[in-house]
């Protein structure tokens, strides 16, 4: 074995173990040290859950389904289907405690529900009453394996008559990928629906001996291509291991296999709670269920389930432990009976798809032991860990590796492991080895954007090679079926690039869980992502194809808070790494960072913002600090694109009662030239603007500024003037209420929006009526008594109601509903989350969303007042609307 092999494999096991530490680390946060309240925050923790139902899974283990109590809806961001938990009953402390826990996989999780298949019996679970929690857990299992494949091979390497011993020589670079002489033949049926690349990709992985490549950039077709090949592997009688770093990845091609013209036999291996819907009835454990030895299987669940009734009704606990002992045994007796099937129904399987980690488990030695690999085909190489590829790259001669070095890699934990090469993948070395180009094909044609969208992911990272197929080029998210066409003058939905900047506009950041991790939140970028939304549905975008993503789970958390009340969980809300492999019509994505020191976190990395915008179809709209991120240079080209080839908004100008409602520490207002342009302050920091005009809302205007005499009306600028003007039309309004020869008070045009906010809340609070109303131009507030103009026109209270001149009133009603509600109520105080509820079910609940549901209830007053102000003339509000101004309005 040559010294640098032995250099190598050293190093990669001492990462390996450092990255398995930081792992262990921390968990231990999760089941050692934090609290409870804490680890839900983060997402890392489901609590107050009690036991819906039990059943048995395809593999005869415990499956039960938790719910929440009330209908309050789950939300953990870290928790996912797939996901290793573990689940115990609620102790007395807040503690999150190891004892009593026991693991399993998460099989579903509905809005109130989630579906576990444990490893282990829960003893519990016999009593009803009881509440559970579930933590996010992770395993040693995994690390067990690429361990074993790095040991693997060594001895590969070392044995010239290894089956993938040229195979390491060439990934090595110790020699260049050969190819057959003769072209092999294609089917004319599987190459008319192939593309001229795709064609050549197939063609060079079937004629390599034992290297090939499929670069695939986003939207380029590289799953459909990788089926077409395995298909003619299989037309050649050839056996063929598929994998992937992620379930949901071996999945996406399981799913198209059986869509094939051509019969063949495949089975999914892995446990049945990671595999989709979709393709479990080719799962190992489906497949085997229909087998001979079905029969006796099913015999022996139905035992199972016969002794779980009486472990129910019995009351004696030594009785119930005696019977608990037996479902252990039997359960026993059902795998070891299904291992016998196993190689049976292996013998006959010509394609055999697995994870990169379950590659390495007990069946895959079996399959390969009945009958060799011919080729192994690994998908999204560049997400998976170089040293985990070698776990299914050792069980072939010949290997096809498909995937894009510039999208996410694997997520390594450890700084430590990441700075000495952990996250390198097998494509890094394979694209940065001169001698492997010639077994690397491109794929070119993308059919998933807008050109504008993949013009700039083409010039940053493709060289200009990615071009958009012309059925895709211009689609537009005012083309999407249902979309209200005559709105095709918002910039929403004809614009395919939108980048909405938040710089001078105090929306910082802030972190959601400093106990659990460093990820920042960011309130006023969530209030701005809410609208947007909502305008989208306004205008018929349906919700399915709408998603909300950012790079950090405590935005995420927050964005479901927000948004989910509202919409429905149809919109989907994800991190981006999550979000990798997927695409929709509109993305809109909040990047978070804002904050003095120019700091933008793992935005660095280039390849997560590029998967980012690249989840688009029609629409990227992208909501962003400009001053922060220019800081460095990929995020500041986006800010420049954005003005010089797709639609740049200031939150500033567009957003105005939202900017400076959520900064953390106050910083100095940016000026706004000539465009309504924000400009940086920030020192060491200059944007170059481009020479594109700034489109402008329509119904938005720079605030002029208040002569001196009135500056205690003027738009205020800091918390304390804020304060102190909510505090003086307290004062002024209580007066006018308490004193009973005042009927109407109107207050002067040259109070500021956030005045006349104010004045709109306090009247909802003293039970006035009041009014917004247009006088030379300019916006004025009436308040009146309800008792007195309410006697002449009749109770106007909680309608839509054209006055004598056409102008429409709202009376918002209570200061609680809606949305806001819903979110007030979703979280509670520690107490809460143990078990302890109030009484009152109207109780008001301490929430450490209080704040920003205050806040968003202030933005939806202040846009109604924004908008009345903008009208042209008279006007009636829409009634009954599902989203924008009305829904607001109502929710106030």
């Amino acid at each position: 074995m040559s010294e640098k092999l032995s250099s190598y494999v050293g190093l990669q096991k001492e990462l390996l173990v450092l990255e398995r530490e930081a792992e262990k680390e921390e968990a231990s946060l999760a089941t050692e040290g934090a609290k409870l309240s804490a680890l839900q925050s983060s997402g890392q923790a489901i609590l107050r859950l009690s036991l819906k139902s039990e059943s048995s899974d395809a593999g005869g283990r415990q499956q039960i389904c938790l719910s929440t109590s009330g209908g309050r809806e789950i939300s953990a961001a870290r928790i996912s289907s797939g996901d290793i938990v573990g689940v115990r009953r609620h102790g007395k402390s807040d503690g999150a405690g190891a004892a009593g826990i026991v693991e399993g996989v998460v099989v579903k999780m509905e809005e109130t529900t989630i579906s576990i298949s444990l490893d282990d019996v829960l003893p519990e679970v016999e009593d009803h009453s009881a509440l559970f929690l579930v933590l996010k857990l992770t395993s040693n299992v995994t690390h067990k394996r690429f361990t074993a494949g790095l040991e693997n091979l060594e001895k590969a390497y070392s044995d010239p008559t290894h089956v993938s011993n040229a195979l390491l020589r060439v990934l090595l670079g110790e020699r260049t990928p050969r190819f057959t002489e003769e072209k092999s033949s294609l089917d004319d049926t599987a190459l008319a629906e192939l593309n001229k690349e795709q064609q050549r990709a197939v063609q060079c992985a079937l004629d390599a001996k034992d290297l090939a490549v499929i670069h695939g950039p986003p939207g380029t077709g590289k799953t459909h291509t990788l089926v077409a090949y395995i298909l003619a592997e299989v037309a050649r009688g050839n056996r063929v291991l598929v994998s992937a770093p992620s379930n949901v990845a071996v999945d996406n091609i399981a799913e198209r296999l059986p869509r094939s013209d051509r019969k063949i036999k495949f089975v999914r291996a892995g446990h049945p709670a990671r595999i989709m819907p979709s393709v479990i009835e080719h799962s190992l454990d489906a497949l085997l269920a229909r087998t001979d030895e079905a029969a006796l299987a099913r015999d022996i669940r139905k035992e199972l389930e016969e002794l779980q009734a009486s472990v129910v009704k019995t009351k004696h606990r030594g009785e119930r432990k005696s019977l608990r002992l037996q479902q252990r045994e039997l359960r026993k007796d059902l795998r070891k009976r299904e291992r016998l099937a196993v190689q049976r129904l292996l013998a006959r399987v010509d394609v055999v798809l697995s994870t990169i980690s379950g590659a390495g488990a007990r069946v895959l030695d079996i399959a390969e032991g009945l009958k060799p690999f011919d080729v192994v085909v690994v998908d999204e190489a560049a997400q998976a860990l170089e040293a985990a590829c070698w776990v299914p790259l050792l069980r072939a001669k010949k290997a096809v590796l498909a995937g894009d070095p510039y999208q996410l890699a694997g997520t390594v934990k450890c700084a430590e492991a990441e700075a000495r090469g952990l996250k390198t993948s097998i494509l890094d070395r394979v694209f940065s080895t001169p001698e492997l180009q010639s077994a690397v094909v491109m794929l070119r044609t993308q059919y998933r954007m807008n050109s504008v969208i993949s013009t700039w992911s083409s010039g940053e990272f493709y060289s200009g090679n990615l071009v958009a197929d012309s059925s895709v080029a211009n689609h537009r998210v005012v083309e999407i079926n249902g979309c209200n066409v005559e709105a095709d003058d918002d910039e929403n939905l004809v614009n395919p690039f939108i980048l909405i900047d938040t710089a001078g506009g105090d929306c910082e950041e802030d972190d959601l869980s400093k106990e659990i991790s460093e990820d920042p939140s960011n309130k006023g970028e969530a209030a701005i992502v809410s609208q947007v939304v909502a305008q989208f549905v306004l205008n018929g975008v349906p919700k399915k194809d709408i998603a909300v993503i950012s790079p950090y789970s405590g935005q995420v958390e927050l964005l479901r808070r927000v948004l989910w009340p509202e919409h429905g969980r149809s919109i989907e809300v994800a991190t981006i790494d999550s979000f990798q492999g997927r695409e929709k019509e509109v993305v809109c994505m909040s990047l978070v960072r804002s904050n003095e020191r120019g700091d933008v976190g793992f935005l660095k990395d280039d390849r997560r913002l590029n998967v980012a915008i690249t989840r688009a179809r029609r629409c990227i709209l992208i909501v962003c600090d400009s001053e922060t991120i220019s800081t460095h240079p990929l995020l500041e080209r986006v800010v420049q694109y954005s003005e010089n080839h797709g639609h740049y908004r200031s939150a500033v100008v567009d957003f105005p009662d939202i900017v400076g409602t959520y900064s953390q520490q106050r910083r100095p207002k940016e000026a706004i030239d000539a465009e309504g342009r924000p400009q940086a302050v920030k020192k060491g920091t200059k944007r170059v603007k481009g020479p594109k005009k700034i489109i402008k809302a329509k119904s938005k205007s720079i605030p002029k500024p208040a002569p001196a005499e009135l500056k205690g009306w003027s738009r205020t600028t800091t918390d304390s003037e804020r304060d102190d003007l909510q505090s003086r039309l307290r004062q002024e309004i209580e007066s006018f209420a308490k004193n009973d020869s005042l009927v109407e008070k109107t207050y002067p045009r040259t109070l500021s929006s956030i005045g006349r906010l104010f004045v709109h809340e306090l009247s909802e609070e003293f039970n006035l009526n009041h009014k917004s109303e247009d006088v030379e131009g300019s916006r004025q507030i009436k308040v009146w008594k309800k008792d007195s103009r309410s006697q002449r026109r009749g109770d106007q209270s909680k309608v839509v109601e054209e006055d004598g001149e056409g102008e429409s009133r709202h009376d918002p009603g209570p200061t609680q509903g809606g949305m806001f509600e819903l979110l007030g109520n979703e979280s509670e105080d520690e107490h809460a989350q143990e078990g302890v509820r109030s009484d009152d079910a109207h109780a008001p609940q301490t929430s450490e969303y209080e704040d920003i549901n205050s806040l968003l209830r202030r933005v939806a007053l202040a846009k109604e007042s924004r908008d009345m102000e903008a009208a042209p003339g008279p006007a009636a509000q829409p009634s009954g609307s599902a989203s924008g101004a009305a829904v607001w309005c109502q929710s106030g």
